[in-house]
Formats: C-alpha cells, sequence, structure tokens
C-alpha cells in the first residue's frame, strides 16, 4: 500500500500539474520541504483514510528527532524520509554530509532503527535538471543518492535482524510548461 501511496505522489508532481505546489512566487522559487511534507502528509491521509487497519502518521518523535511519515499494519512498520536535493547544507556532528545525503546515511537509519521499521522508503523531490536558464542540475545528486542507498541497507540489515528493506524514489518536481506550448511537429528526443 506504500508503493501505491507512493506511485499517486510521484504521479502527482512528476506527471500532473503537482509540481506547481513545489515552487512560489515570481519568478518561481523552491518551495520549502515542510511545505511539500505538508502535501505529501494529505494525500498520504487521504490514501489510507480507506484503510481501517493501517495508521499513517506525520511527523513522529523518534526520540531522536522527527521522522516524517511512518506507516504501521499490525506488526509492520515502514519509515519514510523525505529530502529535497537542492538541500546541500551541510549536516553532522563528527562526518559532515550534503542534507539529501546525510538524510539516507545517518537519519533514516537512526529512525528505522528506534522506530524498529521493518522496510524504510527515502524519498526526494527533484526541483532542478538542467533544462532552467539557470541551468543548476540535480542528476548527479540522484545517482548520489542511489549510490549510498545499497550500503546503507546493507549496513541496516546486518545491525538489524527485523530490517528488510531500504527503498528509494526521486520525485521529479521539475517547472514544465502547459501541454497547450509543446510543439507537436517537433522531433520525439526521448528515449522510449
Amino acid at each position: 500500500m506504500v508503493e501505491k501511496l507512493l506511485k499517486v505522489v510521484d504521479d502527482e508532481f512528476s506527471l500532473r500539474d503537482g509540481w506547481k505546489d513545489a515552487w512560489k512566487g515570481m519568478p518561481l522559487k523552491p518551495e520549502t520541504e515542510p511545505v511539500i511534507g505538508r502535501k505529501f502528509r494529505a494525500m498520504g491521509l487521504a490514501f489510507f483514510d480507506h484503510f481501517d487497519d493501517v495508521t499513517f502518521i506525520a511527523e513522529s518523535g523518534s526520540g531522536n528527532g522527527y521522522l516524517d511519515f511512518h506507516v504501521i499494519y499490525k506488526s509492520c512498520r515502514i519509515a519514510i524520509e523525505l529530502k529535497l536535493l537542492k538541500n546541500n547544507s551541510m549536516k553532522g556532528e563528527v562526518d559532515k554530509y550534503p542534507s539529501y545525503i546525510h538524510g539516507i546515511k545517518v537519519q533514516l537509519p537512526q529512525y528505522v532503527e528506534l522506530l524498529k521499521a521493518k522496510h524504510a522508503y527515502y524519498i526526494t523531490g527533484q526541483h532542478y535538471n538542467g533544462f532552467l536558464p539557470n541551468k543548476i542540475n540535480h542528476v548527479t545528486r540522484i545517482a548520489e543518492v542511489e549510490a549510498v542507498r545499497e550500503e546503507a541497507e546493507s549496513d541496516l540489515k546486518s545491525r538489524l535482524e527485523f530490517f528488510e528493506s531500504l527503498n528509494y524514489l526521486n520525485i521529479n518536481m521539475c517547472q514544465r510548461a502547459p501541454a497547450s506550448a509543446h510543439n507537436l511537429n517537433a522531433p520525439n528526443t526521448s528515449n522510449s
């Protein structure tokens, strides 16, 4: 059910016009993580409202900070952490990492352990792909997170007998032109 929710959230931002909620002002600037988290929370509450035996909790205290979301179904606990790829502020007391790496390498593993989560999902939101006039591109940051995911999952599995999987999803929140602005006669340059 968590994966169905994540598909709904991903489709909303990546395929429909939900990306507009990830931007503010004029000229457009990226929205903050708490604002995007509130949209995710609303979608999660609405989605899981149909399942009496599932609890969806936003910003739950773990004893070591706040986990963005967690889902409980019977004895299965699932931790979900959301970070924006634009957030590269350095985090950590000993080893310093950009926030989008610190989230998967340090924060989420701590929450998993304290929550005794069986599964974890690390979600990033991507505002930049190199196509805007300022040419900022966070595609390489996706690869950085993917490279850390396997190591973080292996570490959790080796330390915690109850842990099974650490999954990663990047959600494309990049600005897009309306369909009416697309040139139907332009050559198709997609890889599909």
